[in-house]
């Protein structure tokens, strides 16, 4: 039953992405591409499996309005495999918005889970390094989505109800989220407070407080985020993630980023996305180099090194290793329509 529903909401995407052009209102069709070199090492060790030249992400992004506000958002990835068991696995966003009033909105279909934090908001191709949570939560599901805006545009609320992150083909397991965007002088708020079946009938909750400050050419970010099962210390499986974007040039940004990751939990259940045990922390920088003077084209030299352990033997971040990033990035508009 739930395979069937998944395949028919891919067509039905593809379909409705397809009837966007024959309708009023505005289409456009975006290929968003990342290349990638990366270096590592392991104690300082040349790491020759992991280092590699590549695509690290290869996006069609399609967006239209069917008529005035009812629009259509798809985001699909070339270069992640599609199961019979996952047809939505490659698909980053699928839905369908009904937008009655420049307050209200309303979704149905694939997004991004309504977890708080600036460096879970941005999107991948965005992201050169991250925190060991960013790396193993499975952050697009289906779901329902409503949200207000206040009439000064400076508060956006969102409620969610969507698939677990920890579902299965197998399963049926479901979450929630309420999360609060605000835009406050040099101040933004990506707050959320979320909770999610990781067996049935078994919760983990969330709290996640993404800050952010802008100046004119400097950016500050500081997420702090703590997971409980509702056993032992609150603050047992917790994460820190925060840096700094300074513009030096209109053409030239210098990045500094820290993570650290922790689960000193000792009873059961346990958090999902972190092993017990765990405790990292990564640091690194690098510098984005626009040559045309726009986002549409984006150089990167990004370096970032890992301490402490990762009792996941799978994990993404183990302790010793470090890497060196560098490559380009590229937005290339293909249709760019407004229909009368």
């Amino acid at each position: 039953m739930k395979k069937g529903l998944r395949l028919a909401i891919l067509v039905w995407a593809v379909l409705t992405a397809g009837a966007v052009q024959a309708q009023r209102g505005a289409t456009s069709v975006t290929v968003q591409t990342r290349l990638s070199g990366v270096v590592v090492a392991d104690d300082g060790v040349a790491n020759d499996a992991l280092s590699k030249l590549g695509a690290d992400y290869l996006n069609v992004a399609i967006s239209g309005e069917i008529t005035s506000g009812l629009s259509v958002t798809w985001r699909q990835r070339f270069n992640k495999p599609i199961t019979s068991e996952k047809p939505l696995n490659a698909t980053d966003l699928l839905y369908l918005a009904y937008q009655p009033s420049d307050n209200w909105s309303i979704s149905v279909g694939q997004h991004t889970l309504a977890i708080g934090g600036w460096e879970y908001d941005r999107a991948p191709i965005n992201v050169y390094f991250a925190s060991e949570f960013w790396n193993n939560i499975a952050c697009y599901q289906l779901g329902i989505n409503a949200s207000y805006t206040n009439d000064k545009q400076t508060d956006t609320f969102v409620a969610q109800l969507s698939q677990s992150p920890f579902d299965t083909p197998t399963t049926n397991l479901y979450g929630a989220e309420l999360m609060w965007y605000g835009s406050h002088g040099i101040y933004r708020s990506a707050h959320s407070i979320n909770l999610y079946e990781y067996r049935p009938d078994k919760y983990i909750c969330y709290i996640s407080l993404g800050n952010k400050l802008l100046f004119r050419r400097l950016t500050l970010e500081l997420d702090a985020m703590c997971r409980t099962a509702g056993e032992g210390n609150l603050l047992a499986s917790t994460s820190v993630m925060g840096g700094l974007s300074w513009a030096a040039t209109d053409r030239l940004n210098i990045l500094l980023r820290a993570t650290y990751d922790r689960n000193n939990a000792t009873t059961p259940p346990f958090d999902y996305t972190l092993h017990p045990g765990t405790e990292l922390t990564q640091v690194g920088g690098g510098i984005e180099y626009f040559p045309l003077g726009t986002s549409d084209l984006r150089l990167h030299a990004i370096w970032s090194a890992v301490s402490g352990n990762n009792t996941n033997p799978d994990g993404v971040l183990q302790g010793g290793r470090s890497a060196f990033r560098f490559g380009a990035t590229w937005y290339l508009p293909i249709l760019s329509l407004h229909h009368r």
